[in-house]
C-alpha cells in the first residue's frame, strides 16, 4: 500500500484524467465504459491480498477513440499509461487507419472534428485498493 497507485479513486477522477489526457493528445473522439470485474474472475480473485486489511477493486475499462494522425492514438496510450489513476494493465489495443486520405477528412482535421482517419479501441484492467473498515471489538 505503499505506491502511490494502488490507492483508492473513483471513476469520476479516472474519467477527468481519460478527458484531460484526450485534449493533451489531441484526440478527436473519446468514449469509455467500465465494468466492474466479476468477484470469482482470475483478474479479480488473483489479485486480492492474503489479509483482510485492504481489498482491491478492478473493473475492466473499454475505450473507443479518433484520432486525425496516429501520433496522438499513441501518445494518449503513453500518457493514460503514465498518468491514470490507479494502476492500469492493457489488455488490448487497436488501431484502424483509413485507406485514404479525402478532401472532406482533412477539412475535418483542419476544425479539430472527427475525421475517422484513425479509430482505435483501447481495453485495460484497473485496479484501486480500498481500506476494509476494521470492526470493532467488544
Amino acid at each position: 500500500m505503499a505506491s502511490d497507485k494502488l490507492i483508492p479513486h473513483t471513476r469520476r477522477t479516472a474519467i477527468r484524467q481519460m478527458q484531460s489526457v484526450a485534449v493533451d493528445a489531441g484526440l478527436t473522439a473519446l468514449n469509455y465504459n467500465f465494468q466492474a470485474a466479476a468477484n470469482l474472475a482470475p483478474e479479480a480473485a488473483s489479485s486480492q491480498p492474503k489479509n483482510d486489511l485492504y481489498r482491491v477493486n478492478v473493473e475492466n475499462v473499454e475505450l473507443t477513440l479518433g484520432a486525425p494522425i496516429d501520433q496522438s492514438f499513441y501518445s494518449f496510450i503513453a500518457s493514460v499509461y503514465e498518468q491514470f489513476p490507479g494502476s492500469m494493465a492493457i489488455t488490448e489495443v487497436e488501431i484502424e487507419r483509413s485507406p485514404g486520405v479525402t478532401t472532406e477528412a482533412l477539412n475535418l482535421v483542419s476544425r479539430g472534428e472527427d475525421s475517422g482517419l484513425v479509430k482505435g479501441k483501447l481495453k485495460y484492467s484497473w485496479r484501486t485498493a480500498q481500506q476494509n473498515k476494521q470492526e470493532e471489538k467488544k
